[in-house]
C-alpha cells in the first residue's frame, strides 16, 4: 500500500523535530560559551555571563549543563513516545476494530510487540534492534526521572546483556558513539533515541493501514452530504484523507471512487 500515516505519528514527528533542534541548539550554545569561559579567570564564569542577560545563576558548570541537556532530552523524547503509544489505542480500535492488549507490569514496548502481531503485520523481529534500543533508553529515562540507583543499575545491566542488539542498531544506522553507557551519555544518544522512536512509529503505522475500503467508510458524512457541488465535496473529502491519514493525492482519489460507488449502491 502507498504511504499511510496516523495523526498520532505526525504529531510525534513534529515533536521529535522540535525536541532534537532544541537539544542541538542548547548543546552547541553551552559548548560555545564553555569555550569562552576557558580563558576566564573568574571562579564562577556562568554567573558573570548570566548577569549580562539578567539571569541570576550560581555554581553552574559547563560539563554538568551538557550532561543535563542530554539526560533531560532523553526523558522528554522517550515520554513523547509513551504518549504516542497511548494515542494508538483508539486508532487501533477505529482502523482495525481490535482492542489494544496490555498486561499489568508490561512496558509499552512489550505492548507493541504483542499488538503488532495482533494486527497480522510483519513479525516484530524486523525492528528488534530498534525495540531493544528503545527499551534501553526507557530504563535510562526511568533512572534519570526517578533519581534511582536501582534504576541506574537496571540500565547498566540491560546495556551489558543486550550488546548484540545494540551493536546491530549501531551498524544499521551508522552510530559509533551511541547508544552509550548510562554514565557516558552524549548528544549522539539524543539522535539515536530520536531515530529509534521514529523507526518504530513508522513500523507501527504501517500495520495500522486498514486499506482503501475501510478508509472510504471513515470519510465523515459532512464531506458526503453537505449542500455543496460534487466537485467541492470531493475536494473536501480528498483533503480530509490527506490531512488525517497522510495518503497521497492519487490514493485519496482511488478511495473517493470507492466511496462514491458505495454511495450509489454499485
Amino acid at each position: 500500500m502507498s504511504q499511510f500515516r496516523t495523526d498520532s505519528y505526525r504529531r510525534l514527528k513534529l515533536f521529535i523535530g522540535e525536541a532534537t533542534a532544541y537539544a542541538a541548539g542548547s548543546y552547541i550554545a553551552i559548548r560555545e560559551v564553555g569555550d569562552i569561559h576557558r580563558g576566564n579567570s573568574d571562579p564562577d564564569p556562568w554567573s558573570m555571563t548570566g548577569e549580562k542577560h539578567s539571569v541570576k545563576v550560581n555554581g553552574l558548570r559547563t560539563d554538568s549543563l551538557l550532561s543535563s541537556t542530554v539526560r533531560l532530552s532523553i526523558v522528554g523524547i522517550y515520554s513523547s513516545f509513551d504518549t504516542y503509544v497511548d494515542s494508538l489505542k483508539p486508532e487501533l480500535l477505529q482502523l482495525k476494530n481490535k482492542a489494544w492488549v496490555q498486561h499489568d507490569g508490561e512496558s509499552k514496548i512489550d505492548g507493541i510487540r504483542r499488538n503488532l502481531m495482533i494486527t497480522g503485520g510483519q513479525p516484530t523481529n524486523a525492528i528488534e534492534s530498534e525495540l531493544a534500543c528503545l527499551d534501553y533508553y526507557r530504563l535510562v529515562r526511568n533512572a534519570v526521572a526517578h533519581r534511582s540507583d536501582k534504576g541506574f543499575a537496571n540500565a547498566v545491566d540491560f546495556y551489558d546483556s543486550h550488546k548484540d542488539e545494540l551493536d546491530e542498531f549501531r551498524s544499521a544506522y551508522g552510530f559509533s558513539e551511541a547508544p552509550s553507557r548510562p554514565d557516558m551519555l552524549t548528544y549522539h544518544d539524543i539522535k539515536a533515541l530520536a531515530r529509534c522512536v521514529l523507526r518504530v512509529a513508522e513500523a507501527v503505522d504501517s500495520q495500522l493501514d486498514p486499506g482503501d475500503e475501510k478508509l472510504a467508510d471513515l470519510i465523515p458524512k459532512r464531506h458526503r452530504n453537505a449542500p455543496l457541488s460534487k466537485d467541492r465535496l470531493n475536494n473536501a473529502a480528498k483533503g480530509w484523507l490527506q490531512n488525517v491519514y497522510g495518503v497521497s493525492g492519487k490514493r485519496a482519489i482511488d478511495i473517493l471512487r470507492i466511496a462514491c460507488h458505495k454511495e450509489s449502491g454499485l
